[in-house]
């Protein structure tokens, strides 16, 4: 088998039309919220990364006045017979075909013969076209024509407004010209464009397919094929050492219907070629490639114990970090393998590795399986024993030596939607991708993988071989590490292993961290990229009464009717409303959390924001700060009036909630931790506590936070720009624990003004002068 969210309304409308929150659940499902959530947020395109966003790009109807929906131009899609579809999928199945998750409907709507134009303001001009496909779970589409104008963009979302996606602009032109889309999770979705009315004619559109969804995607819950409860979630102790693999692997679909899994490969260059390997069967080719769309992260957050109905049923994994559309690379049917490449670069904050491998002929003494079965969350599998190299589908050995066989799986399996996904040896490095099998819960069935040593050189020529791809300077190389992904700790826009090579940030004590973040600094936020704060560890947690709809989000700018920035891009701050609570027969109260990441409160140490509210405005907010010394947790308790392990009240912005006391204008609040007493970890926290607030109450308007920063016990002390622990002793310049004529030449070549980062200047005086030869002499000898 394959493998696959009144009275004060007039006071307030431009603010609510403006609203940070008017669209905090972009890109995921909208529901009345509980628990911690970290959202991610839509907006404008940054062209130097088209996945970087703000809350500035959202659906025209959040914040115009458009015409009803009613008088959009409205399209029916046929109804689909759900049990011919379940026939023809259990033939599917039995031909090892990939899975299918929805049924295309072939059309042609442009904007020149469909939809409905209208003009929003006297520069902008929209045009909408409405959906509905009956019964459907999810619908997705193809453009095989798009091309979007400088200032454009593309939204899907419900009708409702339930559920949208990232908004596509210029920077999601490539040369193929198409345009695919992850699924919306509704049966009447909107399709709306907003163009300059001068670029209005430069648009090229054209919808060719709608794809019904009626299994898989967001239709779980209703579903009875689900993956089966052995499975073993990548969150569970299983998964532990292999993280990094973990990252690599993702759920992809192309043509708008099928599904397998992939996983990204590194390559001897080590440049970072977004390459993608998965099965020859599961039907990717130089013809639909454009239409490919890969969705990472997607993953349980927590272990469900295997075995128990919590793991053979609905998860709880996010869908939304994906890339769309890839190039054709190589294939071949022998070895079933498959291998594409990316059309555009993997977003850092995404945290996806590229996956090392073993070309070698070496026989796996065990083995680990990644992969999504059945459309599913990720899961792991291993095998503790002895692999076989077969023939496809063979039980002895070698066979034709073009398969691997894993003779039954000692935790989890894999299933339907597994395809494609790969094989790991006991090094972590791939050694194939499945193929398939009979392997099962329940069973003690086989599984065969395409071997990656035979896929190397494959049929022999370009296109149907591994080694011009992934060692494109013929190296040699029999096996290759995964490369980490991405990272930029310090958020400065530059990756971590290109700044650590770069002036004036290093890496003296060679962790792979730049010094830049090895400093003073544990905690320097300035929300350029709210979405992005999940993974960055800190969390969200709305406690108000009744609990409204919208949480914190992305900053507004005032050009688009709030306010700009205390630092850095317009739009980099985070805000909450008094939408985070909703109308309730009584006085409400907003009590809306905001988490840090885990730090190291010190008694003497500083920690500080900038806040502020809108100019003029005449209903009273109030804002917390408060600490836990309780490592990680995040508890605030579960009711408006409780803070959990949140007892430590450090800053109160307008404690007596009085008219026109917050301040108007960014300003700052430091405060420096006393009465901690012994080292401990723990977080701080920003609570939006508003009593009698809500949309319909006397308090609350909006407040916005920027900067936030907290300064740790200093590791730089004599400010030479290297950390204090890569220095064994002073006057030791070259780190080799001795002060000796080497350290000497070095502080000789370096005399009179020394520009940071430099090692002789002991003092920190910003000049290599006497006093620091007389501290080099003062430690001459073998450091201590």
């Amino acid at each position: 088998m394959t493998k696959i969210r009144s009275d004060r309304i007039p006071v307030r409308n431009s603010l609510m039309q403006t609203s940070i929150l008017s669209s905090i659940a972009l890109g995921v499902a909208l529901s009345s919220t509980s628990g911690v959530t970290a959202q991610r947020v839509v907006g404008e395109i940054d062209h130097a990364n088209p996945y970087r966003t703000s809350l500035n790009l959202v659906p025209t109807i959040r914040h115009a006045s458009t015409r009803p929906v009613e008088l959009v131009d409205l399209r029916f899609m046929p109804h689909v017979n759900l049990i011919d579809l379940q026939f023809e999928d259990e033939i599917r199945e039995e031909q090892n075909l990939p899975y299918r998750f929805a049924v295309p409907n072939d059309v042609r709507y442009t904007p020149d013969g469909s939809g409905t134009w209208e003009q929003v303001d006297p520069e902008t001009s929209m045009w909408r076209l409405r959906l509905i496909a009956p019964d459907a779970k999810s619908i997705n589409l193809g453009f095989t024509k798009y091309n979007m104008p400088e200032g454009g963009t593309l939204f899907v979302y419900a009708t409702d407004l339930s559920h949208t996606i990232r908004g596509f602009t210029e920077a999601d032109n490539e040369d193929h010209g198409e345009l695919w889309t992850p699924p919306i999770a509704a049966s009447d979705i909107i399709i709306e464009v907003t163009v300059p009315t001068i670029a209005k004619n430069d648009l090229v559109l054209e919808l060719s397919k709608v794809n019904h969804g009626y299994r898989g995607f967001y239709a779980k819950a209703s579903q009875n094929a689900q993956s089966g409860s052995c499975n073993v979630d990548v969150a569970c102790p299983e998964g532990i050492g292999w993280e990094d693999q973990i990252s690599g692997v993702a759920l992809y679909a192309y043509d708008g219907a099928f599904q397998c899994t992939g996983f990204m490969v590194n390559n001897t260059a080590h440049n970072r070629k977004p390459f993608m390997m998965t099965a020859f069967h599961c039907g990717l080719s130089s013809g639909n490639v454009a239409s490919l769309l890969v969705f990472w992260n997607y993953e349980n957050s927590t272990c469900r114990t295997p075995g128990g109905g919590p793991s053979g049923s609905t998860g709880d994994g996010p869908l939304i970090d994906f890339n769309s559309g890839a190039i054709f690379r190589a294939s071949w049917s022998v070895t079933d393998f498959t291998l594409v490449e990316l059309d555009d670069e993997l977003d850092p904050a995404f945290g996806v590795t590229l996956l090392g491998w073993d070309r070698s002929s070496a026989t796996p003494t065990s083995a680990v399986g990644i992969h999504h079965p059945n459309l599913d969350e990720k899961r792991i599998s291993h095998e503790n024993n002895a692999t076989m190299t077969t023939s496809n589908g063979g039980v002895t050995s070698p066979g034709d030596g073009n398969f691997i066989r894993v003779i039954d799986w000692d935790s989890g399996t894999t299933e339907v939607g597994s395809s494609g996904s790969p094989l790991f040896d006991q090094n972590n490095r791939v050694v194939g991708q499945l193929f398939g099998g009979g392997a099962a819960c329940g069973n003690n069935l086989s599984d065969w993988y395409g071997r990656f040593s035979r896929s190397w050189n494959g049929g022999g020529v370009v296109g149907v071989r591994l080694s011009d791809w992934l060692d494109p300077f013929g190296s040699g190389a029999m096996f290759l590490n995964t490369l980490e992904a991405l990272t930029d700790c310090n958020y400065n826009g530059i990756h971590d292993p290109d700044e650590i090579f770069s002036d004036p940030s290093i890496d003296c004590n060679s962790n792979g961290v730049p010094d830049d973040c090895d400093l003073g600094t544990f905690l320097n936020e300035d929300f350029v990229n709210v979405g992005a704060l999940d993974a960055r560890g800190w969390a969200i947690q709305n406690n108000s009464n009744p609990l409204g709809t919208f949480d914190w989000g992305q900053g507004v700018t005032a050009a688009a009717g709030l306010w700009d920035a205390q630092a850095g891009p317009l739009n980099s701050w985070i805000g909450a409303t008094f939408n985070a609570a909703a109308d309730g027969p009584g006085p409400d109260t907003i009590s809306n959390w905001l988490i840090t990441p885990e730090v190291d409160p010190i008694d003497g140490q500083t920690f500080s924001f900038w806040t502020r509210c809108p100019t003029g405005s005449i209903y009273p907010d109030r804002l917390e700060a408060r600490l836990s010394t309780n490592g990680a947790s995040t508890n605030v308790g579960a009711t408006e009036s409780s803070v959990g392990d949140f007892t430590t009240l450090l800053v109160s912005v307008n404690p007596s909630l009085l008219p026109s006391t917050y301040p108007e204008i960014w300003t700052k609040f430091s405060v420096v931790l006393t009465g901690i007493g012994a080292p401990t970890t723990g977080r701080f926290a920003f609570r939006y506590y508003v009593t009698d607030g809500g949309p319909t109450g006397d308090n609350s308007d909006i407040i916005g936070i920027d900067t936030v920063e907290y300064y740790s016990e200093t590791n730089d002390l004599n400010g030479d720009g290297i950390p204090d622990e890569c220095i064994t002793c002073e006057g030791d310049t070259d780190g080799n624990n001795v002060v000796d004529v080497e350290d000497l030449l070095d502080l000789l070549a370096a005399w009179g003004p020394c520009l940071a980062p430099c090692p002789p200047d002991f003092d920190g005086n910003g000049v290599v002068d006497v006093e620091d030869l007389l501290d080099l002499l003062a430690a001459w000898g073998p450091c201590p």
